[in-house]
């Protein structure tokens, strides 16, 4: 029904539904919670996101987008941005809240040349991640490294590319796209390119380690600082989701026939 519903896990463990959060006039392809759980975004095929306040359930931004369906939405962890990627590769980012440009690593530039942002206003668009369908299991997700500075995201050469949040900058030095090496002797650096698109990334806790699924059903984990693979997993279906335990390196994968396990 194009709803966005919330449910409550009650006292007995079970989980019962609570309410109606908001409602589009398509389906809702992309959800996600700010750090702090005061806000929801979520987007779909209204060309839209909207970012809820969760204490009254009112609508605080609509955010537009250029493309038909919106297919991620991540919160910046210090609650100030939030990206959203769309089905076209169009990554975007907005404010979510007031500030000088200084704010942002400006401190030598001029008074008169400090351009204030407002929350709502686009600081950040560019054409990165694959083309896919909106109800594909591809969701060109992008996410935030643990501590705001780096935003990942799929690539459109089957690699991951990153963006520095002083100056929205592509870090082209960066990138994670090191093509298989024809010495197996070294299993535990040996890199391995995905062999078709990126479907999504996300980052582990420590931010030591990204996580990359692709459509050629493969899940590479790389040690980021290092730009190598330290491990490999093979699906029969494209990974869809992941998430990642809090108290150690392990991770939880979801594939689009509804298979799940977890890696470590």
């Amino acid at each position: 029904d194009a709803c966005v519903k919330l449910f409550a896990k009650r006292e007995d463990g079970k989980w019962a539904f609570e309410s109606n959060v908001t409602r589009f006039s398509l389906p809702v392809r992309a959800l996600a919670f700010s750090a702090d759980g005061a806000f929801l975004a979520a987007g779909g095929e209204d060309a839209c996101v909207k970012v809820i306040k969760m204490e009254d359930r009112s609508v605080a931004l609509t955010l537009q987008t250029r493309s038909k369906c919106v297919k991620s939405v991540s919160f910046d962890p210090k609650g100030q941005f939030l990206s959203a990627t769309d089905d076209n590769g169009q990554l975007a980012v907005w404010a979510l809240a007031a500030s000088a440009a200084d704010a942002e690593g400006e401190e030598d530039a001029d008074e008169n040349d400090k351009a204030a942002v407002e929350p709502g206003d686009c600081v950040m668009s560019a054409t990165v991640a694959p083309v896919t369908a909106p109800d594909a299991p591809s969701t060109n997700g992008a996410r935030w490294r643990p501590d705001g500075e780096v935003l990942a995201a799929p690539g459109r050469e089957n690699d991951v590319t990153f963006f520095e949040r002083r100056g929205w900058t592509e870090l082209d030095d960066s990138r994670l796209n090191v093509r298989p090496s024809d010495d197996s002797s070294d299993d535990a650096t040996r890199a391995v390119a995905h062999a078709d698109a990126v479907a999504f990334v996300a980052w582990s806790p420590n931010g030591k380690y990204l996580l990359s699924s692709g459509k050629d059903c493969l899940v590479a984990i790389w040690d980021v600082a290092a730009r190598a693979v330290v491990r490999t997993v093979k699906h029969d279906a494209v990974v869809c989701a992941a998430a990642w335990r809090a108290d150690r390196n392990a991770v939880a994968l979801v594939d689009a026939n509804g298979q799940w396990c977890e890696c470590q």
